[in-house]
């Protein structure tokens, strides 16, 4: 299969590498390189068997985290937890995908930032 897309993830030596049916971390401090399939789209009972995966992107705040897009929805993965997204957001999309961008809303912190927590200050 031709891969897609790559990226760093929680370890600078690991890198997530992504084909249309399944999303790969491999182990570069290892001899010789382990890999991990994070998550596999024709075993995965949250996809239908037409799906492939269209893009992916690390997420910005947690290296162990990364969002994947299929034709029909969104899917946040997390390397600790292999197998199994974390969420899912079914939206059929017109075609499928070719670039993501994560970006964080609000102050991200209690009472602290623009748009964050309560209180004066």
């Amino acid at each position: 299969q031709q891969w897609q897309s790559c990226a760093f993830s929680a370890h600078p030596r690991h890198v997530y590498l992504s084909t249309p049916s399944d999303v790969i971390l491999f182990d570069m401090r290892a001899k010789p390189v382990d890999n991990l399939t994070v998550f596999d789209v024709l075993a995965s009972p949250v996809c239908q068997p037409t799906e492939r995966l269209s893009v992916m992107s690390r997420h910005s705040h947690n290296n162990f985290q990364l969002m994947a897009s299929t034709q029909q929805s969104l899917l946040l993965l997390d390397q600790r937890y292999p197998g199994k997204p974390v969420l899912t957001w079914d939206f059929p999309w017109m075609t499928s995908p070719q670039l993501m961008s994560l970006a964080q809303v609000g102050g991200g912190g209690r009472g602290g930032g623009r748009g964050g927590g309560r209180g004066g200050g």
